[in-house]
């Protein structure tokens, strides 16, 4: 995977909820927001999960929460930062589409990044009037790694392809 434009720098932090593990701005938001949906009895929280930090970015309203634009902008700038070292667009979609980013790349499912479900979840975000166009040229290339075979297939492991 050396091989591949990003680098030693690829996948520096694979997933946004890492973030919020190691920072403690965006720890401080997550905490606020676990005891305010627990409870102040959950003292200090565990480490929060990808699904965790998934719910919490899907419920936040940042205009109503105090400190709110701080959040998003530090939200922002990681996924900024991101971009610049290669194609993080890729992983995190569902929260990068959530935060108001309105870019989705159409080789989701052919990299593997996301699955039907997380799929479903992307076109439940758009219009209507899109969703049918949407689903059926996002699910018109199969997974890569599984569907292509030989030469295509290493060439793909490899990100050639």
């Amino acid at each position: 995977y050396l091989y591949r434009r990003e680098g030693s720098e690829m996948w520096i932090e694979k997933y946004l909820y890492l973030h919020f593990v190691k920072d403690p701005i965006l720890r401080s938001f997550y905490d606020l927001y676990i005891n305010e949906k627990v409870g102040d009895e959950a003292g200090e929280s565990k480490s929060p999960s990808y699904l965790e930090i998934s719910n919490f970015i899907s419920s936040c309203k940042f205009s109503s929460i105090e400190n709110g634009k701080v959040l998003r902008d530090k939200l922002v700038g990681i996924y900024l930062t991101d971009f610049q070292l290669g194609s993080q667009i890729h992983n995190n979609c569902i929260a990068l589409h959530q935060l108001g980013l309105p870019i989705i790349k159409l080789d989701l499912l052919y990299r593997g990044v996301c699955d039907l479900e997380n799929i479903i979840k992307i076109t439940n975000q758009i219009s209507e009037e899109q969703q049918d166009d949407f689903f059926e040229i996002i699910t018109s290339r199969p997974y890569g790694k599984k569907f292509l075979y030989g030469i295509n297939r290493r060439a793909f492991i490899y990100g050639l392809l």
